[in-house]
């Protein structure tokens, strides 16, 4: 199998899904990256840096960090729909549903029930 191309169609994939590879850096004693990081933020919320090889591994370790400070005053949760992206706030939510009293099972049917 040639790597370049098992690497071209990966990147190729993580495009197509509107996704990033943060370690960027070999994680393997062989020189390769065998361990991504893949998310969908921005390089400037997310960072990773290799922390060493752990123990008998032949692996390093990879510290990911994510920033999650705001930086404008209204935070907006992101949430995908298909190809299309929305931007959420928390005016966007219908008020939550009236609190009814709860109905408790008859004892007969759930003997375990606590009344």
């Amino acid at each position: 199998m040639n790597q370049h191309l098992v690497a071209r169609d990966f990147e190729e994939l993580l495009t197509m899904y509107g996704l990033s590879n943060h370690a960027t850096f070999p994680t393997h004693t062989s020189g390769s990256s065998l361990d991504p990081v893949i998310t969908d933020l921005p390089d400037g919320i997310i960072s990773c840096r290799p922390l060493g090889m752990v123990g008998s591994s032949d692996h390093s370790a990879v510290l990911t960090t994510i920033n999650t400070t705001a930086d404008n005053d209204e935070a907006t949760a992101r949430r995908r729909y298909g190809s299309e992206m929305r931007f959420l706030t928390p005016d966007s939510f219908p008020d939550p549903p009236p609190l009814y009293p709860l109905i408790l099972p008859d004892p007969i049917l759930n003997p375990l029930a606590v009344y």
